[in-house]
């Protein structure tokens, strides 16, 4: 049973909805590296549920950093980040074969919109939610700035 859960959980296609909710919040083409960090902040419960609840004005300094308990919301996330990247790597295939532009900087097909939140359930809401938040305040902060306050040195 839990096999199959985490089977369906680590879905390429579920994470590639993640990463259209991601971009959708950027709101302009991304840097495709922040995938990469964006997977597994949303995955970790720790991670995720702060991200629902941010504020428009949220930074990643008020997201993580600013409290030593936000602090331990991103403990590990270098490790997080190596743990995923073969999800990662499947999810962006199954993102870029929906039509979407994958290079260097990737961005939803023109003209897309997130799926109605009435026809999704309470707990992919929560998901796709934490990925339009972490999307609008990643897109406040230059590439490496992103890396480098939430302690990630390699991708």
């Amino acid at each position: 049973m839990i096999d199959e859960k985490i089977t369906l959980a680590l879905s390429p296609f579920w994470l590639a909805d993640f990463i259209e909710h991601f971009v959708f919040g950027y709101a302009k083409p991304v840097p495709f590296q922040l995938v990469y960090l964006m997977i597994p902040l949303v995955l970790r419960s720790d991670s995720r549920d702060p991200l629902v609840a941010l504020k428009s004005t949220s930074t990643v300094y008020s997201a993580f950093l600013d409290t030593s308990e936000k602090r331990k919301r991103v403990l590990a996330l270098q490790l997080a980040v190596n743990n995923y990247t073969e999800y990662t790597n499947r999810a962006i295939l199954a993102y870029s074969a929906r039509g979407h532009s994958f290079d260097l900087l990737i961005s939803n097909v023109s003209g897309y919109e997130p799926k109605k939140e009435s026809y999704t359930s309470h707990i992919a809401k929560e998901y796709f939610k934490a990925s339009r938040n972490l999307g609008m305040i990643f897109s406040k902060e230059d590439l490496a700035a992103c890396f480098y306050k939430l302690g990630v040195f390699k991708v």
